[in-house]
């Protein structure tokens, strides 16, 4: 039966996560999104773009682990990776139309880079 808001993963006291990696965006209970992302493998390197309407604890529940509010805003990112040095060179762009305060992530822009090699 319906248990009530913020219950599907009882996330105040037990992460969903496994390692650290979920499957789907870790938007936990009270939250939705729909994305659309994109890869385009190109000769030399790969080309990834998305964007993405998040809505999360629409229920307002003091006890999400990332939102102390109700917020709903985009998330749209743009990237590539391509081999270089004997590995992956990788580098994103973000930006994220809305706060997660209790998370520490700001609304705003970012950028990532990485570098991964497998031995």
């Amino acid at each position: 039966g319906f248990c009530g808001p913020n219950t599907a993963y009882r996330n105040s006291m037990y992460s969903y996560a496994q390692n650290g990696v979920s499957l789907g965006s870790a938007i936990d209970s009270e939250s939705a999104s729909t994305s659309l992302q994109v890869k385009h493998e190109l000769q030399d390197m790969t080309v990834n773009w998305s964007i993405g309407n998040y809505q999360i604890n629409d229920a307002s529940s003091g006890n999400h682990r990332l939102s102390s509010g109700r917020v709903q805003g985009v998330l749209v990112t743009a990237g590539f990776s391509r081999e270089m040095f004997g590995g992956t060179v990788s580098a994103v762009v973000a930006h994220q139309g809305f706060e997660l305060d209790k998370a520490g992530l700001r609304e705003g822009a970012r950028i990532g880079l990485g570098f991964s090699k497998t031995f």
